[in-house]
């Protein structure tokens, strides 16, 4: 995927392998071997294309949304409820902050009361 993914930027950016070298700061046969035998380059050189190109290293990869939904075997129906999830126990937990803090005042006021000089 990371060689189709190279040569659409290239293509779109009119750059000949010579001059993506040139940018990239590596030999035109490196480019080559990117684009031919599908080698991805190291991470370094992930982010000089990723701002010669101003995408992102995931794009470049071939990852998106779907594959890393995929990837995550969840659906979009899943992150729905797990946020919606999220969401109410928040609002609970707004609700019964203050109840549980004075649950907790009264239970050292006790504390206080059994064990005066501590």
């Amino acid at each position: 995927m990371f060689s189709k993914r190279l040569q659409f930027f290239m293509d779109k950016y009119n750059y000949s392998q010579a001059k993506l070298a040139e940018l990239l700061g590596v030999s035109p046969p490196a480019i080559n071997k990117m684009l031919k035998d599908g080698s991805t380059p190291g991470i370094e050189n992930l982010k000089k294309l990723r701002k010669i190109f101003d995408t992102t290293i995931d794009f470049l990869l071939g990852v998106d949304l779907e594959d890393a939904l995929e990837m995550l075997n969840t659906s979009n129906n899943e992150i729905s409820i797990v946020l919606t999830n999220l969401r109410i126990s928040k609002k609970l937990l707004k609700r019964s902050l203050p109840s549980l803090m004075i649950l907790h005042y009264k239970r050292l006021l006790i504390l206080k009361m059994e064990y005066p000089h501590q």
